[in-house]
């Protein structure tokens, strides 16, 4: 995650790792599997978090083929007392990486927080070997991301207008939709650029015990830790309608849709 978008503090970086797992997991996996990696491919993991897509990648091709890259030290701690993987702390537009070193790069919900998306687009593409894959995910609309919107307008009230447009811009649009996604792709070089919608049905905890230790992971944690007993039951609220509740009553199902864009080095 770049600095600029995404910064975290405190032991924010553990409860990411702990509590973000529940629904990032699944998306790594996912995000592994539309890339159909071979046992021998070097993998290149941009803004890395904890590194849930470099594990999933790593089961396949061998911790000492994946490295991990991030501009926040504490989720790259966590990274590598997880993951055993290599980690370094750069940024997207600035891997330190030699030219054609890798088979892959692969970035889940980075692309909309980079500062420089262009840039580090076009990184990835200097990175990549000659037929080499680069696959960036990006939530699609809010719209088709109710959980996600959901926790904005629980939190809206209590946020400064700064803090809004930057939660806010965390989606696809933050790029220009999907045909800006495409032109990123295309202007650096990538070939055979394909962009595919993919929506996964997450289960979560109830909101009551999920919702807090989330936001306790994000940048505004210390937002929601001074609000009233009454104002927390308002978020939560809100949150249970982001949601759909389990039959069985035991937990919550959050719908999440992403765009994968893919593009070949040639």
């Amino acid at each position: 995650m770049e600095a600029s978008g995404y910064q975290v503090s405190g032991n924010a970086a553990e409860n990411f790792e702990r509590v973000a797992s529940a629904f990032m997991m699944p998306w790594a996996r996912h995000l592994v599997e539309q890339v159909r990696l071979a046992g021998d491919e070097h993998v290149l993991d941009v803004a890395c978090g904890t590194g849930f897509v470099a594990r999933v990648a790593a089961d396949i091709v061998g911790v000492d083929r994946v490295v991990g890259l991030d501009v926040n030290p504490m989720m790259l701690a966590v990274a590598e007392a997880v993951t055993g993987i290599e980690m370094r702390e750069r940024s997207a537009d600035d891997t330190g990486l030699d030219d054609g070193s890798v088979d892959v790069v692969l970035c889940q919900q980075g692309l909309q927080y980079f500062p420089a998306p262009a840039a580090a687009v076009g990184e990835a593409h200097r990175c990549l070997r000659v037929g080499g894959r680069a696959l960036f995910s990006v939530w699609a609309p809010f719209v088709e991301n109710q959980f996600i919107a959901g926790q904005i307008d629980a939190l809206e009230e209590h946020l400064s207008a700064e803090a809004v447009a930057g939660f806010r811009a965390t989606n696809i649009d933050a790029l220009g939709g999907e045909a800006g996604v495409e032109r990123l792709l295309q202007d650096a070089g990538l070939v055979d650029v394909e962009l595919r919608k993919h929506r996964l049905e997450i289960e979560l905890p109830p909101m009551d015990r999920f919702f807090p230790e989330l936001i306790s992971a994000t940048p505004w944690a210390s937002t929601y830790a001074e609000l009233s007993n009454s104002e927390r039951r308002a978020v939560i609220a809100r949150m249970d309608r982001s949601v759909i509740q389990r039959s069985d009553g035991d937990g919550t199902i959050a719908t999440m849709t992403a765009v994968v864009a893919e593009g070949a080095a040639s």
